[in-house]
């Protein structure tokens, strides 16, 4: 039998579904010596906290860290950072209120390691005002390891200059950010599982002379005003803002990337929008079993002679990519006189066996029917968005992973794309931040007294939740997960009238865990922790 259970905190459950938490947070700041940030507190940022040279952070599973406005977490060359979330409890930094979560909140996370770039003489500064340099003569370098978690409302989202091999980027999510959201410039460290939403500027941006190994990227521009005036896209892959012949050539080998553009959930889209995945300033890449989808403009763009001539030299390789419903299939911004075949990019993306450089198994618009995600949940207003390829439906060709750049340090799959028939971002994202409630009004042991009685409790079926209003207004009542804000059950607004009130609200169809019930309306928000055992 269901039962309804009132806590004062956050539930930790015996499946590790959620940490408890208060809202009573330590703020760290300055410069920091080694330590660690459990999850038994959350944690406030306060301007530039630096992790230094011979230093490490561990973040435990399960941990909040709210930035302060203009605040950063910059680890220093040497310094090394440990983000230790897991599937069920990963590590979210985020604006403590909902109020404060816009674009520019707070600067984001900037890891300076040892690794090779191109820059002059060796030194790469990542952006933003809490400054930090990177670059060094060692690609397996380790700056440490980050894993299962979220970054939302950054202006630089996560910025990774010179990082080696011997460091793990796996499964991150990066949402709203106001520039890029993941930046690699310089350095090999290898990146697998990053979801990038509504990014202003560039989902990835890879400059540099990065040349590490990159497997299932996902770029999602669902709202068609996060776009920049000088240009927003899937992809940008320069070699660096020169254009010039510095080494080490930025080369990334990348394969099973999604995007889906703006025009994937709109109508149309702004001009500031350009391409799926740009190829620009002398850079070189390895593009494999791609799925770009839905740009205002060219899907594929190779942007200069530099790097057309790359394709020549058979540095810049792009084969069974399928690119569908763009603005055109792919473009280029040069004469391709210098390209391989000295023909036309087409004729270099269609394999000619009697042609060395020329590119092999891609697929176009024309020959695609059925993308295989579903529109329904990407696009509605679900915070829990289903973007599991339908293998069964999809009309996108298979994968090659024969192309000596994938012959080793890969997972070979039977799909093209981020994704095959498991979304690997189920459970641990949240791509409604927005509205996912941590720390906005007291919640109190039992059913009393913040204005928020629920009853019976403990409760099978049907529960009365009883709050007073000091004026009438539409007021809304929802059952949320505590960790990642989904809405399980809900109560569209309705206008009631000033005093006391009740909602009645059937909560059998709700399985076993944590919830939160939220009263809303224009005045007040009230919360109460619940648990169905």
């Amino acid at each position: 039998m269901k039962q309804i259970i009132l806590s004062s905190l956050f539930v930790a459950l015996a499946s590790g579904a959620a940490i408890a938490q208060t809202c009573n947070c330590t703020t760290i700041s300055g410069t920091l010596t080694t330590r660690t940030l459990d999850n038994d507190h959350c944690w406030e940022l306060d301007g530039c906290v630096t992790v230094p040279n011979n230093v490490t952070l561990t973040i435990e599973d399960g941990t909040k860290i709210y930035p302060q406005a203009g605040s950063a977490l910059v680890v220093q060359r040497g310094g090394v950072l440990n983000v230790n979330g897991t599937v069920s409890n990963p590590v979210i930094f985020i604006p403590k209120l909902i109020a404060n979560r816009a674009y520019d909140a707070w600067e984001g996370v900037a890891i300076a390691g040892r690794g090779i770039n191109n820059g002059t003489s060796g030194d790469i500064v990542l952006d933003g005002t809490c400054s930090v340099t990177s670059g060094g003569n060692s690609n397996s370098d380790n700056s440490g390891s980050i894993t299962y978690m979220q970054l939302h409302y950054a202006t630089y989202g996560l910025q990774l200059g010179s990082i080696g091999t011997g460091s793990t980027i796996d499964n991150i999510q990066v949402t709203y950010s106001s520039n890029n959201g993941f930046s690699f410039r310089g350095g090999a460290v290898k990146a697998t599982h990053l979801a990038s939403y509504n990014a202003k500027g560039n989902d990835f941006f890879i400059s540099n002379g990065y040349v590490g190994k990159m497997q299932y990227l996902f770029g999602f521009r669902k709202d068609a005003s996060a776009n920049l005036a000088a240009g927003s896209s899937g992809m940008v892959i320069t070699n660096n803002a020169a254009g010039s012949a510095a080494t080490p050539l930025t080369r990334p080998v990348i394969t099973n990337y999604t995007t889906l553009g703006p025009l994937y959930c709109n109508g149309s889209a702004s001009t500031n929008f350009n391409y799926g995945l740009q190829v620009a300033r002398n850079a070189q890449a390895g593009i494999y079993n791609s799925v770009i989808a839905n740009w205002k403009d060219e899907g594929f763009r190779i942007d200069d002679v530099a790097t057309v001539t790359n394709t020549d030299l058979d540095l810049l390789n792009y084969s069974y990519n399928s690119m569908e419903s763009n603005g055109s299939d792919y473009g280029t911004g040069a004469s391709w006189s210098t390209g391989c075949t000295n023909s036309s990019m087409i004729d270099w993306l269609t394999f000619d066996v009697l042609t060395s450089c020329t590119e092999d198994g891609n697929q176009y618009a024309a020959g695609i029917s059925t993308l295989g995600y579903d529109n329904t949940s990407i696009c509605g207003g679900s915070s829990n968005p289903d973007f599991s390829l339908n293998t069964g439906t999809t009309s996108l060709n298979a994968p090659s992973f024969s192309p000596s750049d994938l012959s080793s340090g890969f997972t070979t799959v039977s799909y093209r794309g981020a994704f095959g028939s498991t979304d690997w971002t189920d459970t641990w994202t949240d791509w409604a931040p927005q509205s996912t409630a941590y720390c906005e009004s007291p919640m109190r042991r039992g059913g009393n007294d913040n204005g928020l009685r629920l009853s019976p409790n403990p409760a099978n079926r049907m529960v009365s939740a009883s709050f007073n209003l000091t004026t009438a207004g539409d007021v809304q009542l929802d059952v949320i997960d505590p960790i990642n804000g989904r809405i399980y059950l809900s109560i569209p607004k309705q206008k009631m009238e000033r005093g006391q009130q009740t909602l009645h609200l059937d909560v059998s169809s709700l399985r076993m865990g944590s919830y939160i019930v939220r009263v809303k309306s224009a005045e007040v928000m009230l919360q109460q922790h619940l648990m169905v055992e």
